[in-house]
């Protein structure tokens, strides 16, 4: 049986090192009992004795099962319906009217967003919701979710979420783009359709996409890298903006407004100004 003395400082050291080698998740010395807690279970399934094994097994295999169980345990997943509200008003407000104007002048047929970091997928659908409501661009616009934990974009596929989760969301929303089922409530497909999850490592060299997005939410994850880190990660978001779309980090998140040609709009939005090198064209 696996117990708290299993758990010996230098396979915490090599398990946290594999973490922040592989996803970027800084597991600090204070997070002994967090890994013991979520991991446990885990351990006893595989009838393992020690995690110096399961450090063994995941470095033989760094992309395989057991370290996508390992992220989607140790992922925090925290997020919710209308979370930081003002980023969602300025994409109603300010982004939405500036592109219908474009599409009026024929300047622009349609317009991608990205919901890096979605988690369980509230935020993915708080844009397409936002979007939705303005009818003639609900067919214009694209949403991309994605996460680095299978568990929640899982979650984010299914679409069904407890009335308490719910509750944050506007009656208007909730009586058009929720239906009643058992456990709670299924985002309709009115609204399902608008989005696309995929599972998603940020911190890869660079991101897989053929063209680029005119508006990036990439919120609440970058305080959960260490520095060297948060920049590379920071670089490739911003070569994924199309020139003049604009980066939203969470409100406690700062970037580095000249290192990555950026200007401030607003807590957390930034307009991509500069012209990096790389870009793929639209």
């Amino acid at each position: 049986m696996i117990g708290e003395h299993s758990l010996t400082p230098a396979d915490f050291d090599r398990l946290a090192e594999i973490l922040r080698r592989e996803v970027g998740i800084e597991l600090g010395e204070t997070k002994q009992s967090l890994l013991l807690a979520r991991l446990g279970s885990l351990m006893r399934t595989l009838g393992m004795d020690s995690y110096g094994q399961l450090a063994d097994a995941i470095d033989q295999d760094p992309g395989g099962p057991l370290m996508l169980e390992l992220v989607n345990r140790l992922s925090t997943n925290h997020t919710y319906f209308n979370r930081e509200e003002r980023h969602f008003l300025f994409l109603r407000e300010s982004l939405l009217p500036f592109w219908r104007q474009q599409m009026l002048r024929g300047e622009r047929k349609r317009f991608r967003i990205w919901s890096a970091a979605c988690s369980t997928g509230e935020e993915t659908y708080n844009i397409a919701m936002t979007i939705a409501d303005e009818t003639d661009l609900r067919g214009s616009c694209r949403v991309l979710g994605t996460d680095i934990s299978s568990g929640a974009i899982e979650k984010a596929r299914r679409g069904t979420y407890t009335p308490q989760a719910l509750a944050k969301l506007s009656p208007s929303w909730r009586e058009r783009y929720v239906r009643d089922v058992a456990t709670g409530g299924e985002i309709v497909p009115q609204i399902r359709e608008m989005v696309v999850f995929r599972r998603m490592n940020l911190i890869r060299e660079r991101f897989p996409f053929r063209n680029s997005f005119d508006l990036v939410f990439c919120r609440n994850v970058l305080i959960y890298f260490h520095e060297e880190l948060r920049a590379r990660v920071v670089e490739n978001l911003v070569r994924s903006v199309e020139p003049g779309g604009y980066l939203v980090v969470g409100h406690s998140e700062t970037v580095d407004r000249n290192r990555f040609g950026l200007s401030y709009v607003q807590p957390g939005i930034y307009k991509v100004t500069g012209q990096l090198s790389g870009r793929t064209a639209r």
